[in-house]
């Protein structure tokens, strides 16, 4: 799906903010604390710069703290362990993602987490512990946000030759919500085990031999984990229950063809 980023919406970003407060009343009422994400595997070569600064080579042991943001090289590969805001995710060749967020309150099945990264380019891939009900784990693209509760996925985004994007959000295992601006208007759909959608397009199954290669990557990384982590427990494959927002105030006119699965 082709997308004209020249749309803004600020309005519709602050009703969204509202709507995200008024659902996740917990978060509010508890201290979060910064979370960090730790580099425990790179094959290749990445950097990355913290708060929009200087580039540094990226090492394996590198504590990144929110708003880092980490570029990977051609045939390289990053692993991250974001902790109590994962547990991990892999930034694949070619791949510019930003941590924008990673905040915790409590740990453990309780705990609550408030996680928010930004695929730019690029592809990665995720796994994410079951949440509790009030925490929020987000994923912005170009052109949509996927919210997640207890799933492993995945997220491409490609840019065109005219400047705009096409991107494809894969539920690995697990439920996957994912809002997104087609032909101008907000869309929202529930992806489960095994399927990916691009906006403007239908939900499609995700064939099967991509599928297995998302899932021997996602069991690659959770076995590279340092120790301490429960490998063996499985995502859990709850429904989300928060309101996602396409873009989160940042849209514009999708040119795809088919209006896609909706479930509003």
């Amino acid at each position: 799906m082709k997308l004209n980023l020249n749309f803004t919406g600020k309005l519709f970003a602050c009703a969204t903010a509202l709507v995200l407060a008024s659902l996740n009343p917990e978060i509010q009422a508890q201290t979060m604390k910064q979370g960090s994400a730790t580099v425990y595997s790179i094959r290749g070569s990445a950097k990355y710069s913290q708060g929009g600064g200087v580039w540094v080579p990226l090492k394996t042991g590198t504590v990144l703290k929110p708003g880092a943001m980490i570029q990977t090289a051609p045939e390289s590969v990053v692993d991250l362990n974001l902790k109590e805001n994962g547990p991990v995710i892999r930034v694949t060749p070619n791949t510019t993602v930003s941590l924008d967020k990673l905040a915790f309150a409590g740990t453990g099945v309780e705990g609550v987490i408030d996680t928010k990264l930004n695929v730019q380019s690029g592809t990665m891939i995720g796994s994410v512990k079951k949440l509790a009900r009030a925490s929020k784990y987000e994923i912005k693209t170009p052109n949509g946000v996927a919210g997640i509760r207890g799933t492993d996925y995945v997220v491409s985004v490609k840019k065109l030759a005219d400047g705009t994007y096409e991107v494809t959000f894969t539920s690995v295992t697990g439920t996957l919500v994912v809002a997104a601006m087609v032909k101008g208007n907000p869309e929202t759909v529930v992806l489960n085990n095994g399927e990916s959608w691009t906006p403007g397009s239908d939900v499609v199954p995700t064939p099967r031999q991509l599928l297995d290669f998302y899932r021997s990557q996602v069991a690659q990384a959770l076995k590279g984990l340092p120790p301490g982590y429960d490998h063996a427990a499985p995502p859990g494959q709850q429904a989300i229950e928060q309101y996602v927002s396409p873009n989160h105030g940042v849209g514009g006119q999708g040119q795809g063809q088919g209006e896609g699965r909706s479930s509003k």
